[in-house]
């Protein structure tokens, strides 16, 4: 399966930097999907879901706006937020009250 390098940041640091097979963006255009040798391209990101395929194998995420750009093949997700929905219910999961 044909790859890419992606890079996914925020301000407060990295959440992916490796190989992806595509990745789904909100734009504040609607959505657009990344595949390898994607032509150059820039848009700005809105809040919404993201969709990043590593090995086949998707994981979901919410980004809270931004932009991505594809230059030369790879793939820069710069994200004012950026969280995995995994990590987001092992959070709700934590801060549920404990029930008899």
């Amino acid at each position: 399966m044909s790859s890419f390098h992606l890079q996914i940041v925020t301000p407060d640091g990295s959440f992916f930097d490796g190989e992806a097979n595509s990745v789904v963006v909100r734009t504040t255009g609607g959505y657009v999907s990344i595949y390898p040798h994607h032509t150059d391209y820039i848009a700005a990101l809105d809040i919404g879901r993201v969709v990043v395929t590593k090995d086949g194998e998707p994981r979901h995420a919410a980004c809270g706006g931004g932009f991505l750009s594809v230059e030369k093949g790879e793939v820069r997700l710069v994200a004012t937020t950026f969280e995995y929905a995994d990590e987001i219910l092992s959070l709700i999961h934590i801060s549920e009250p404990t029930r008899p």
